[in-house]
């Protein structure tokens, strides 16, 4: 499995991720820590299995908020296709944020 988290502070070896993903040896695992890096991994390093996604990726940049997991998804949605992870699963526990990001993912996926 390959999978790309874009998160600012989580780590893979954190009981909140491990607790809702069982990874095995031999997947591939990478971290984004802002989100012009994640969309860098969404385009070259690509394709992914999973995308974990954070809201507020403001730690890492705090002059640019505005580019967060929702702009993610907003430029997952203008993109390629062939960009489109098998699966998104959000992070954030930011409730405005992660409606917003459920919205774009639902229409996404139901293009399908």
């Amino acid at each position: 499995m390959r999978v790309l988290m874009i998160d600012d502070i989580r780590k893979f070896d954190t009981e909140y991720i491990c607790r809702f993903y069982q990874f095995k040896r031999g997947d591939t695992i990478r971290i984004a820590r802002t989100c012009k890096q994640g969309i860098e991994m969404l385009k070259n390093r690509g394709p992914w299995d999973l995308l974990l996604l954070d809201h507020d990726l403001g730690l890492a940049d705090p002059l640019k908020k505005e580019l967060n997991g929702y702009y993610v998804m907003c430029w997952l949605e203008q993109a390629n296709p062939c960009y489109l992870p098998k699966q998104i699963k959000i992070i954030s526990s930011n409730p405005v944020g992660n409606r917003r990001m459920q919205q774009v993912i639902d229409k996404l996926y139901a293009r399908d």
